[in-house]
């Protein structure tokens, strides 16, 4: 049995169980796909947190935090510390590459840590300008720890976050990665030293000498800025 031709600009598209043929139009444009788009919420404008949280600051015990880390006050307030009356908290501003504020870490008096809802990552920096060497390290209380020694910091999110803000900010300059001495600290430096290469003069990845697990703990436990400019420059600069 012959099959009939199918009408002009018509396509055949199966075939029946009693032996006939479906067609349709064959210039029907597919059908539209509904994307389902991942929803970002705006970005905040942290002025006015900002503005409370360093007015609240006098109302806190800066000095207790201070004891407590091992770091002076000073320090604390260069990395541009603040108080949350709300959350009971201290607090960290993020920032990104343009030193805009993407958001605050909490450290409660209990040591616990958190970030403030909306908060997106960022890096912890100091008020003032960059110098060379530009050491990298986890938190902003390790970063306020070498600070203390005359260095100026960035302070990763984590272990493994921050690296696009610290490629622009670090563009061109000499870097030393403090890594923290576990498995981690040592992944994340490894990687962000990668990232990192071609990108700025040079980069060393040095660990805390002696019992310091971390950068803090290494200026509390007293290592000068001598001792630790002498493990910087027996590592190989990348």
């Amino acid at each position: 049995m012959r099959e009939e031709s199918p009408p002009i600009g018509w396509v055949a598209c199966k075939h029946t169980p009693t032996g006939g043929v479906v067609y349709r139009p064959g210039e029907l444009e597919p059908a539209p796909i509904r994307r389902v788009g991942v929803k970002h919420s705006p970005a905040i404008d942290w002025s006015a947190a900002d503005d409370k949280f360093k007015s609240a600051l006098a109302d806190s015990d800066l000095p207790g935090l201070a004891s407590s880390l091992g770091i002076a006050s000073d320090f604390l307030v260069t990395m541009r510390v603040g108080w949350s009356p709300g959350h009971g908290a201290w607090t960290f501003p993020m920032h990104d590459a343009d030193e805009r504020i993407t958001g605050y870490r909490l450290r409660f008096p209990d040591g616990k840590k958190m970030s403030i809802r909306g908060s997106r990552d960022g890096v912890f920096l100091p008020y003032f300008d960059s110098h060379d060497p530009v050491v990298v390290t986890e938190g902003p209380t390790d970063a306020a720890a070498l600070l203390s020694l005359g260095y100026w910091v960035i302070g990763r999110p984590s272990c493994h976050g921050g690296v696009a803000i610290i490629q622009s900010i670090a563009k061109g300059h000499d870097v030393v990665i403090i890594s923290d001495r576990d498995s981690p600290g040592r992944q994340g430096a490894d990687a962000l030293r990668g990232a990192l290469s071609g990108i700025v003069q040079s980069v060393r990845v040095v660990e805390p000498t002696g019992s310091a697990s971390d950068a803090r703990e290494w200026v509390t436990a007293g290592v000068s800025r001598e001792a630790v400019d002498a493990v910087i420059n027996q590592a190989v600069p990348a």
